[in-house]
């Protein structure tokens, strides 16, 4: 994309750790009542694993 700036990261990961990516087609899906999952849900839903 034109203009676009990304930012470079650098992360070590020990064993153990975990990353979780996602794009906002996860926090903006909706049920069948057009209610969205939200990141809130998404924060609640990784905190169980």
């Amino acid at each position: 994309m034109i203009d676009t700036v990304y930012t470079e990261y650098e992360l070590s990961l020990k064993p153990g750790d975990k990353i979780f990516l996602y794009t906002d087609g996860i926090t903006e899906a909706s049920d069948t009542d057009g209610r969205m999952f939200g990141t809130d849900r998404l924060i609640d839903a990784l905190l169980r694993i």
